[in-house]
Parts: C-alpha cells; structure tokens; sequence
C-alpha cells in the first residue's frame, strides 16, 4: 500500500466492471478513496471485498445513462463523502448492429451511456476542481475512435465524440490546474467483450 494519493476522492464509472474494478484497486492501493460508481446493485459485494483489503471504497449505484439520475443522487453523494478530487469516465456499452438495421433505441442508448454521461459527470466535477484550482479528468475512449468497427457505428462515434469533448474540456480548464486527458484502450478481455 502507498498513501500517494491519501486524502483524494477517485471517482470511477463502470466500478464494476473489468477495467473499473482493476482501475478502483489501482487507485485504492495508493491510498485513494474509491468512490465506486455502478448502475449494477453488485457493486455494493465489489466494494466489501475492496474493504477486506484494506482500500477505503464505497458504492454509488447509478444509471449514469439518466440524466436526471446523475443531476440528483450525484449531487447528493458528492454533499454526504466529498467532492470528487479525480474522475474516471470509465462506463462504457457496446451493443452489435449494423447502421441500416439500428434502431433510434440502440443508437441513443450507446449516445447516453458513453459519450452523454461524461459531460453530466464533468459538468457537476469541475466546478469544485476549479474552486480548488487542481483536478484530474480521465475519460476512457477506445482505438475504435480512430478506425470505426463493423457493426459498431454507434459505439464507435460516441467514443470518437468523447475525444472532441476532451480536448475541448483540456482547453477550458488545463490553465486552472484541472487536466483532462483520453485513453484509448485496444480490445481487452472484460466480460463486455467475452459475453457478447
């Protein structure tokens, strides 16, 4: 265990999820406050194991594809464990269709979870890091940005979007303190990837 990051709040979405969990037990061995945030009631059983080893994590479940969710109990949560010191845009849905054949459904589900709830988290994030004139924004975007993917157009432009929406977000707060930068992982061996 390090304490390099003692007394910092990390909030991660998709907690719950493959590269969320691995991301939480990262952060919480350097001494983070994991704030675990999953639409999934499971999250609750990941943060417990988390406390058996000794990183302080606790649970926030959340469909961040809800607006309205996010404006409320985000709010809430933030006034009752603290403000978010580091936010990692993490959650993300792939779903298979083709472009003539995806429903206005699929397509504004993929909008919501993976590109939409990111500007919602930074929008309520950033003020406190500004005020502090110091914050870390992460928002994991995919290799499918650049290349596009078969059957994967709606994924593939929400995630394309997320890279225009960081480098815009780096231009208005990178002069605060507050950096905001995208990570583009390849495919990676998750149960988003193994189940579908």
């Amino acid at each position: 265990m390090s304490n390099e990051f003692k007394d910092l709040n990390v909030a991660i979405t998709g907690a719950d999820g493959g590269i969320g969990q691995e991301l939480s037990r990262h952060f919480g061995k350097l001494g983070a406050k994991i704030f675990a945030i999953d639409k999934n009631s499971s999250v609750t059983d990941f943060t417990n194991v988390l406390s058996k080893e000794n990183i302080s994590a606790i649970p926030f479940i959340c469909d961040i594809a809800d607006a309205k969710a996010i404006q409320k109990g985000f709010l809430d949560f933030s006034k009752n464990h603290g403000e978010i010191d580091i936010l990692i845009n993490n959650a993300g849905l792939m779903t298979d269709s083709s472009i003539i054949d995806m429903s206005e459904e699929l397509w504004d589900e993929a909008m919501q979870v993976n590109l939409s709830s990111t500007f919602r988290l930074v929008k309520y994030c950033a003020p406190n890091m500004l005020k502090n004139k110091w914050g870390r924004i992460i928002n994991i975007s995919s290799q499918v940005a650049l290349t596009g993917s078969a059957n994967h157009a709606h994924y593939s432009a929400a995630k394309a979007g997320l890279l225009g929406f960081t480098y815009s977000a780096a231009k208005e707060y990178g002069k605060a303190g507050v950096t905001v930068n995208a990570v583009l992982p390849g495919r990676i061996e998750t149960k988003m990837i193994t189940e579908r």
